[in-house]
């Protein structure tokens, strides 16, 4: 019968090591005493037959702990709610599910605030008087001020701290006892926090990266305004050209509304002999109503034309084509504005003739030089031989 003992305990031993082994990965470290996910599903916590199984210890029969993902008891061998391995996913009734109920913490215990060796007595609210003379107490009801929590504490309240003669009153200031006099509150409001202050950046001397930058239209004020104050103090041209194009590059991806006034800055300003510049100027300009946009038009697209032998091939004969078409057209603009003023003029016709002959002679030359290039460049003619026989009056001076 002993003989039976010994070996049942002895493989219910070995049974319990082997769980071990297999858990853990080897014989020599067992399993931790609470597990994290003890459920057959690999759930925190489940309902086994109406037994609740979260990772705190299971007991046996005997009342004894173990953990609670183990599927034999240490010491009787029987089976546990964790013993089947083929358990489903627990349900869910829809009952509330029991929860651990946190213990409530013990208030601080009220400070005690000392007595001197005055001979004088302390009153609830601080104030004292003397043994024999009975003094009116003024409470101040004033609803005490909201607090900020600390780190370490995430509500909005604070427990009291302990109180060190002399006392402190309801808003954290002291009070000296007086004989029979109560002292006045004291209110110290805590201070608001602080707006955060944008980083202004300053350094704007590597141009390179600041261009890969502005090309996502990402600079921000700070190397905008450092930039603006090179383009004032740098001396060499080359460097106030470079400066520029990456303010300029910046302006046309963020679409900050800046982008006309920097490109006309850098045209008259530092530089006028890229004619891709000046032609995307003039372009954008052509888009816009009124004899100054017409007259921009035509300068830049003149400028631009200065320049042109920087191009070759198809890009030469596109880019010339349509300056010369937008230069004719801001001319014809001008001359119909200057045809309208003369024809409402009730007086100073005399004038006003002149400046409409004058206009028309400028649009039917710059038509004229449209049709010639079309002509050369074997581009449509049609639109240009319309406008010029518009300008001049006749099919005669369009002709080969």
């Amino acid at each position: 019968m002993r003989l039976r003992s010994a070996t049942t305990v002895l493989l219910g031993l070995a049974f319990v090591g082997v769980g071990w082994a297999a858990k853990s990965g080897t014989a020599e470290e067992p399993s931790p005493r609470f597990t994290s996910r003890p459920c057959q599903d690999g759930w925190l916590g489940c309902i086994v037959d109406g037994e609740r199984v979260s990772p705190e210890n299971a007991v046996d029969t005997k009342k004894r702990p173990m953990p609670s993902s183990m599927r034999l008891g240490f010491f009787d061998l029987e089976p546990t709610v964790s013993f089947s391995v083929h358990e489903g996913l627990s349900r869910y009734n829809g009952e509330p599910v029991a929860q651990i109920q946190e213990e409530p913490e013990a208030p601080p215990p009220e400070p005690t605030p000392e007595v001197k060796d005055t001979g004088e007595a302390f009153l609830g609210d601080g104030s004292s008087v003397e043994p024999e003379e009975k003094v009116a107490v003024v409470v101040d009801k004033t609803p005490e001020p909201p607090r900020y929590s600390t780190p370490d504490n995430n509500d909005y309240s604070s427990s009291p701290e302990p109180v060190k003669t002399p006392p402190k009153d309801n808003y954290g200031g002291s009070k000296t006892p007086d004989k029979g006099v109560n002292d006045a509150v004291v209110r110290v409001d805590p201070e608001p926090p602080k707006a955060p202050v944008e980083e202004i950046v300053a350094d704007c001397d590597d141009l390179r990266q600041l261009e890969g930058t502005a090309l996502l239209g990402a600079l921000t004020k700070g190397h905008t305004a450092c930039l603006e104050g090179r383009i004032k103090t740098e001396k060499s041209q080359t460097k106030r050209n470079k400066i520029s194009r990456v303010l300029l590059i910046n302006a046309e991806a963020s679409k900050n509304g800046e982008w006309a006034r920097l490109m006309r800055r850098h045209l008259e300003d530092i530089d006028r002999s890229d004619p891709d510049m000046c032609f995307k100027y003039a372009f954008y300009l052509s888009k816009k109503r009124g004899a100054s946009s017409a007259y921009g038009v035509i300068k830049w697209a003149g400028y631009a034309l200065e320049n042109k032998s920087r191009w070759s091939g198809p890009t030469f004969t596109k880019r010339v084509y349509d300056l010369m078409k937008l230069r004719a057209h801001a001319a014809n603009r001008l001359w119909q504005r200057a045809n309208e003023d003369l024809l409402n003029a009730g007086s100073n016709r005399e004038e006003l003739a002149g400046k409409e002959e004058k206009a028309r002679g400028k649009a039917k030359s710059l038509a004229r030089e449209w049709l010639d290039f079309a002509r050369a460049a074997s581009q449509n003619t049609s639109e240009a031989m319309s406008l010029c026989i518009s300008t001049a009056g006749s099919k005669k001076f369009c002709k080969d």
